[in-house]
């Protein structure tokens, strides 16, 4: 199979450092290239589980859903503090707020309610990072660890985990 993978589904190491390949059932039933994949994977030793939706999926609908956020308020500049995460674990696109309209919030779970997973929450506005650069990241690597005088930081990286992007 040549080509992008990700309309077919997903590669990720978990926790253990183990392989897995997660895939839609639609694919695998309608595509002989991916039951292929799946079987060679399969003798390899990598893990394969099916899901609803794909990381793409998912992204495709993030962007939809906030393609409709946007378009509500009219401008950027009147948008709420909110986040919208594809979380492929959970196939759901998560949308936390701080504030969201009562008529948009109905709007987007009555078109949505399938993938979307909405929180009120109160945002930290002084961006201090949950974890440093220098913590364990289980082997996760992003870049150059910089260690100069009065702090610490990176460079020049971009990483994907368990769900989660890291810079």
């Amino acid at each position: 199979m040549a080509g992008n993978i990700g309309s077919s589904g997903d590669l990720y190491f978990d926790e253990d450092d183990v392989l897995h390949f997660r895939y839609k059932e639609s694919e695998y039933t309608s595509n002989k290239a991916v039951r292929e994949l799946i079987n060679s994977l399969e003798k390899s030793g990598i893990k394969t589980e099916v899901t609803k939706y794909t990381y793409d999926d998912l992204f495709k609908q993030q962007m939809i859903i906030y393609e409709e956020v946007k378009n509500y308020y009219g401008d950027e500049s009147k948008l709420p503090k909110f986040e919208l995460v594809s979380d492929i674990y959970e196939g759901k696109v998560k949308f936390s707020a701080e504030s969201l309209d009562n008529n948009l919030l109905e709007k987007l779970m009555e078109n949505h309610s399938n993938v979307l997973e909405f929180k009120l929450e109160k945002f930290n506005s002084t961006g201090v990072s949950e974890k440093s650069v220098m913590s364990n990241w289980n082997k996760l690597g992003a870049g150059l660890g910089i260690l100069p005088p009065g702090g610490s930081c990176s460079v020049a990286g971009i990483a994907y985990k368990n769900g989660q992007y890291f810079f």
